[in-house]
């Protein structure tokens, strides 16, 4: 049987051409993946100590792993870069899981979270300065870095 009567088969070419676009899909794919915005590894009495040290407000997002809107402010809106390095030079960045752990009742009780995702913008002594229920845009999140940053 020659080569072109083969019903499904790899011509040189073609093999060619994959080998060179593959490895093109695959960098721009992960070129194309979002940013991610980093936030501390560190319990709500750490970061208080550490935006006081540092002359900082603190910026809480209040989530739950479950919920699909956290899930979206995270991936459309979080990973804004300019947001990420806005929000790193003016805030110490909290992260917590609002069903979880000594932090998470500790927020949701302190600061009467009863939805998710809630944001919370807090002064270094744990002063509630801002509190936002659900979803934002990215412009709205830098007018609250305008009212809760400190400078």
């Amino acid at each position: 049987m020659k080569e072109s009567q083969i019903p499904f088969s790899i011509h040189t070419g073609n093999l060619k051409r994959m080998i060179l676009i593959v490895p093109l899909f695959l960098f721009g794919f992960i070129q194309g993946e979002s940013h991610y915005f980093a936030f501390e590894k560190l319990d709500l009495e750490q970061a208080m100590v550490k935006a006081e040290k540092e002359g900082k407000n603190i910026f809480v997002e209040v989530m739950a792993s479950w919920c699909g809107q956290c899930k979206k402010l995270e991936k459309e809106v979080l990973a804004d870069p300019r947001l990420d390095s806005l929000y790193h030079e003016r805030f110490v960045n909290l992260q917590i899981n609002g069903e979880e752990g000594e932090d998470g009742r500790l927020c949701t009780i302190r600061y009467k979270v009863t939805a998710f995702p809630t944001l919370l913008y807090l002064s270094p002594e744990g002063k509630l300065l801002g509190k936002y229920v659900g979803v934002r845009t990215v412009s709205q999140m830098m007018d609250y870095e305008q009212i809760h940053g400190r400078n």
